[in-house]
């Protein structure tokens, strides 16, 4: 799904025929859905968040790293890779974050629950910024994580 048809979806569930969410909240709401849904997917073991980079001692942490992929030989002490067991390089697995996204662009997922749980959470962000009630909304979106968690939780993340 395009960026721009995701804003418009958001206005649309807004009814904001007077133009009161600008493109760049709307975008703001998604990154922000994007994010939590990328967090929510990690721990569901979604295969097509898996980075690889390999580190040294001292290194900081991938700027898009969520969480790690297996076991690894390190401790982290202020966002810096401390290796451990006298490694001194590794490769790290890791769940990474989609970049943010930008206007002409399109939602980092394939999958349309996924991209339907992104929708509702920018959606669910935009109603509570003009004090909406969303618990229907809330409902939907309860409803989409739950379906998502009984599919790639069954299947150990894969798609």
């Amino acid at each position: 799904m395009t960026i721009t048809e995701a804003i418009s979806r958001i206005k649309r569930a807004g009814h904001d025929i007077s133009g009161e969410y600008s493109d760049a909240e709307c975008l703001a709401f998604l990154n922000d859905a994007v994010e939590e849904t990328a967090v929510l997917l990690a721990s569901l073991r979604y295969a097509p968040l898996i980075r690889e980079t390999i580190l040294t001692d001292g290194d900081a942490l991938p700027t898009d790293y969520i969480s790690s992929v297996g076991v690894h030989p390190y401790r982290l002490s202020e966002n810096t890779i401390r290796l451990t067991g006298g490694h001194t390089q590794m490769t790290l697995r890791y769940y990474a974050a989609p970049p943010a996204l930008a206007e002409g662009g399109t939602l980092p997922f394939d999958n349309p629950t996924v991209i339907e749980s992104v929708i509702c959470a920018a959606i669910i962000r935009a109603l509570r910024q003009n004090e909406y009630d969303t618990s229907a909304e809330e409902a939907h979106l309860a409803n989409l994580r739950n379906a998502l968690a009984a599919a790639f939780g069954a299947k150990g993340g894969r798609s």
